[in-house]
């Protein structure tokens, strides 16, 4: 039987059989400097500059926004401590007054759910 699969060699010797080696992308690297080539990470500081804020960056580049903040500081930019408007407050206590969580007035209103815990 195992000579006719063709695991044994004409010398009567077990042999794997042979199969085409199989390329897999290589993981992607850990540390966000490594991942984000340094134009990006420019980008990301323009961005930021240009007053968007560190929520929106995160989901553009599809990182996280601690990332976004690590990034920035790493630049030396100075991070900007950014509360809700007026009309974001009223939105946020209207939802917050109809039972949703934090999380949720958060993901509604565009921000963090510590800056509507704040």
């Amino acid at each position: 039987m195992l000579h006719d699969s063709g695991a044994l060699s004409p010398n009567g010797q077990v042999q794997m059989p042979s199969s085409p080696r199989i390329d897999a992308d290589p993981p992607e690297p850990f540390k966000l400097n490594q991942r984000l080539k340094p134009n990006a990470i420019a980008e990301i500081v323009e961005h930021y500059q240009a007053g968007e804020c560190s929520t929106s960056i995160a989901t553009t580049f599809n990182i996280s926004k601690g990332s976004v903040i690590k990034l920035l500081r790493e630049a030396g930019v100075q991070i900007r401590n950014q509360g809700l408007t007026d009309e974001q407050i009223a939105e946020a206590v209207r939802l917050y007054e109809s039972g949703l969580s934090l999380a949720k007035i958060g993901a509604k209103v565009g921000v963090d759910h510590g800056t509507v815990r704040r």
